[in-house]
This record gives structure tokens, sequence and C-alpha cells, in this order.
């Protein structure tokens, strides 16, 4: 009998040992478990600067670009009404010192119209080329962590020809070869972002160089280009979402994102820029929107 009430002592000690034990257990490690860190590689502050100039100059030049492209749309609409106006006065008499007088105020005008738009550009062109400064000054500050962080030399010479590219087109103010040359810099600049561990900026910078040259191959009707590149925008995109952290209700914006690409696909086939120009513009808008919110 005493054998029975001790076994059935040790017999409640045990299952009280085996119930407390693993609840104390989860609670030690509840206590001990460490605060969630961030694996990120600081990403140089000299870098993220030749990343933003270099956004800011490809938009300043399409701005120059649509500018021309306007004031030339501009003078052909003004001579065809001209050309119209003379076709009708042909079969009239008029005062001709009267008519002389106002052709020559109209040509007046008309060339301070040019003039204003002239002195327009050159400014603009001025102000992109300080920039295109800056950015040769950022990569001098740059040039001193490229070998410390690993970067290979070949991405190193092929950024450095991209950027002597753009220099050059833009000294001569060649619009549609500085945005290639601009949007060429982009991407090598992008092979240096993807070494910094933990940030999505590299991929971003990318996914924008691909939609930006499919709008560009457009612009010189080269549709197989633009077909060819847009091939690569999905795989990008699935490492962009890879790597991109995001709060739960900002994930709708990566959806959104791929949504916009694959119209941006759709409408290639149709060979009309502006549809083109329509689609890039909605796709870098979620872009940027995703990047807002990693952030």
């Amino acid at each position: 009998m005493r054998k029975t009430v001790k076994f059935k002592r040790v017999f409640f000690v045990l299952i009280l040992i085996l119930i407390i034990l693993p609840v104390s257990i989860s609670c030690s490690k509840q206590q001990e478990k460490p605060s969630p860190k961030t694996n990120k590689d600081e990403i140089p502050t000299s870098l993220k600067g030749m990343v933003e100039d270099v956004e800011n100059i490809f938009k300043e030049i399409e701005k120059i670009k649509e500018e021309k492209e306007k004031a030339a749309e501009s003078k052909k609409e003004d001579k065809k009404k001209e050309d119209e106006k003379d076709k009708q006065q042909k079969d009239k008499k008029q005062d001709e010192s009267k008519d002389k007088m106002g052709q020559s105020e109209k040509k007046s005008e008309e060339g301070k119209k040019e003039t204003d738009i002239e002195e327009k550009i050159k400014k603009a062109w001025e102000a992109v080329n300080k920039v295109i400064v800056n950015v040769h000054k950022k990569w001098n500050d740059y040039e001193l962590d490229v070998v410390k962080d690993g970067i290979r030399e070949e991405d190193i010479r092929k950024f450095e020809e991209a950027l002597d590219n753009l220099t050059i087109s833009a000294d001569v103010k060649n619009e549609i070869n500085s945005l290639f040359n601009t949007n060429s810099v982009t991407l090598r600049l992008s092979n240096f972002l993807n070494m910094y561990k933990g940030n999505p900026d590299g991929e971003i910078e990318k996914l924008k160089y691909n939609i930006r040259q499919i709008h560009l191959y457009g612009e010189i009707n080269e549709w197989a280009k633009a077909m060819d590149m847009s091939k690569y925008l999905e795989p990008i995109f699935e490492r962009l979402s890879q790597k991109i952290k995001l709060d739960k209700k900002d994930e709708k914006l990566k959806e959104k994102l791929k949504a916009s690409i694959q119209d941006l696909k759709s409408v290639i086939d149709k060979k009309n820029v502006e549809l083109l120009k329509i689609k890039r513009d909605i796709a870098l808008q979620n872009l940027d929107a995703l990047k807002e919110a990693a952030k």
C-alpha cells in the first residue's frame, strides 16, 4: 500500500514537471528573443546623390525634347495658316502697303517667339550640363568606395564610359542620344547599388532602366528591340518583390506595379509612341510609389 502511494506521488510530480517545463521554456525564449534587426548594408551618400542627379537629368532632357517638338509643331501650324491666308488673298485686291505692314509685324512676333524658346532651351541645357558636372564630382567621391566595396572593374569601366557618352551628347545638345546615354548611366548605377545587401534600390533602378528603354526604342521606331527588352521586365520585378520589405497595407502597390508592367508590354505591338509613353509613365509612377513605401 505504501509503495502504491509513493508511486502515485512520484507520478504526480512527474506530470507537474512535464506541464510546467514547456511553459517555462516558452516564456524564457520569449524574454530572450532579440528584437528583429534589419540586415542592410549602408549605401554611400555619394552613390545616392548620383542616382538622384541622373534621375533629374533624364527628366530635364525629356522636357527639352518636348519643348522643341512643341515649338516645331506650332511653327508648322502657323506656316499652314499663313499659306491658307495667302491663297485666299490672291483673288482679292488689297492695299499693298497695309498688307506688307501686317506681314512685317507678324514676322517680328514670330521671330521674338522663336528667340524666346531658343533662349529657354539654351538655359535648360546649361542647367543639365551643370548637374552632369556634379555627377562627375560625386563619382570622384564614390571612387574611394568602389574597390573597398568589391565592385568589379568591368562595371566601373562601363559606368565611366556611359557617363562620358552622356557628357558628350549633352554638350552637343542631342536630345535623343542624351536620353539613351542617361538611361545607360542608370543601368550602370543599378549594378553598383546591387552590391549593398538588403537594399531593393538596385532592382528598382534596373526596372526603371528597362521601362524607359522600351519607350526610347519606340521613339526611334525600333519596335523589335522594344519587344525584346520587354522580356526582362517580369524577372526583374520578381527579384524586386523578393528584396523589398513593405507594410501589409502597402502590399497592393506591388500588384499595381505588376499590372502596369503588363499593360506596358501589351501595347508595344501597337507601335504607337504616345500610347507607349502613357503606359510608361504609369509604370514609373507606380515604381516611385513602391520605392517611397519601402523607405
